[in-house]
């Protein structure tokens, strides 16, 4: 009886142990540093050739989410409020905060500057319960008819240190790195008319055992929120490799590897791609091709060489503007 009573001692502690061992937070495993993020890709910008504005702030498919949220820190996360990020929850009495800043420098707890001694106990991956500030953010936007019949993302350009994103009630995903841009597609969760968006940032999670370094330590969303819509076929990224013809440096090639991603219900075989290089204006060098799905992967790759270009460097930087179009066969942008 009692070599029974130890056996399921010894079951009832692994239970346990298992329990716990499920109950691990995302900000401290390091098995979890993004939930339903898009994959990284270029900057760049989505537009109309009708229209091709390349400032964000004014093409009719982007939205600029900064400005003035509703916020509410606390000094651990036993303490954060609980479902804050229902459509219901009353946050009027919550304080006021601009978006993008960090939350230190207007008032809320303080900011650390160290260099490589860490600002926590170093216990990795863990992060002390009792002192990981959090805060909460929401705040409205609004969405039309048009906005809604495309795919619609959101874009944080840096949130310090991690944070989960809700839209409208739902939970969309998670990410970590503070200084590190990502992107969720929230295309599922939108509707037309008011939404709301919740996000709860944490100061610390195991990723910042990762950004020791000398400088200052702070939190909240630090960069621009940006909302913006796409066609339901879409570049999903745009890789640019410029070199010097290496005899004279006075040639220059550019090769281009472009991805497209279609949200149809009927696969698309080929899509057609058109790439100009532009300089004040002035094309330099333009390339046409046809993108073929390869097992369900749309990728190509355009090179133009002996381009009239100067050279770039830091005393006399020369920039150029590169226009990737993309279409159906019947030339439908």
């Amino acid at each position: 009886m009692r070599r029974y009573t130890l056996v399921w001692s010894a079951v009832l502690f692994f239970l346990s142990f298992s329990g716990l061992a499920q109950q691990i937070p995302d900000w401290e495993n390091p098995e979890v540093f993004a939930i339903n993020t898009e994959k990284p890709h270029a900057t760049f910008l989505h537009f109309n050739q009708q229209s091709p504005d390349t400032n964000k702030k004014q093409l009719s498919n982007y939205k600029l989410l900064n400005g003035t949220w509703k916020f509410k820190w606390v000094k651990n996360p036993s303490e954060r409020p609980p479902e804050f990020y229902k459509e219901g929850f009353n946050a009027n009495q919550w304080d006021d905060i601009d978006v993008p800043s960090d939350w230190q420098m207007r008032g809320y707890g303080y900011p650390i500057y160290t260099n490589i001694i860490y600002p926590f106990p170093k216990n990795a991956p863990d992060i002390p319960d009792d002192f990981n500030p959090v805060g909460s953010y929401k705040r409205k936007f609004t969405l039309s008819k048009e906005w809604v019949a495309k795919r619609v993302f959101i874009h944080f350009g840096g949130v310090n240190s991690a944070f989960y994103l809700w839209i409208n009630g739902q939970q969309v995903g998670y990410h970590e790195g503070s200084k590190t841009p990502t992107e969720f597609d929230i295309s599922q969760y939108v509707k037309e008319g008011e939404n709301d968006i919740a996000v709860q940032v944490f100061r610390w999670c195991d990723g910042s055992y990762l950004e020791d370094q000398d400088f200052w330590r702070v939190s909240g969303i630090e960069r621009d929120v940006i909302l913006f819509a796409t066609e339901k076929v879409r570049l999903e990224n745009v890789v640019a490799t410029a070199s010097l013809d290496r005899e004279t440096y006075q040639k220059g090639s550019l090769k281009v590897a472009i991805s497209a991603k279609t949200h149809l219900e009927k696969p698309v075989k080929e899509l057609r791609v058109k790439t100009q290089l532009l300089k004040d204006g002035i094309i330099l060098s333009a390339r046409t091709g046809k993108i073929t799905n390869n097992e369900g992967k749309l990728l190509i790759e355009l090179t133009s060489e002996n381009i009239d270009v100067k050279p770039w460097s830091a005393e006399l930087p020369e920039l150029y503007e590169l226009q990737v179009f993309l279409s159906d066969m019947e030339g439908n942008q």
